[in-house]
């Protein structure tokens, strides 16, 4: 399902972007605080928005190759919201929301 390219590719499974419903705790901390929680949620049943996410590792290297099999499942005039934080953007001992 998930083409990536060479460059970058997660050791462990081999991906650069992850879909919300594949997030593991293991990939918590190249997801991010947000990211991770939202897949939480998700993954328990509670209505959040399906989605994915590329590894901190990969930034703005991630290619459109990697994009296509997630970005192809929706029709040409699917409407998207993009959601781009640090990973260390928030942690149990801080929050910069609306900063």
């Amino acid at each position: 399902m998930v083409r990536t390219e060479p460059h970058g590719q997660d050791t462990r499974t081999g991906r650069c972007v992850i879909p919300l419903s594949e997030v593991t705790p293991a990939d918590q901390t190249q997801v991010g605080a947000k990211a991770y929680n939202c897949a939480r949620l998700l993954q328990a049943g509670f209505r959040v928005p399906d989605g994915f996410v590329v590894r901190v590792s990969e930034g703005p290297s991630v290619t459109e190759a990697a994009l296509a099999p997630f970005l192809d499942a929706f029709p040409p005039s699917a409407r998207f919201a993009v959601r781009s934080s640090g990973a260390d953007e928030d942690s149990v001992g801080h929050s910069f929301a609306g900063i």
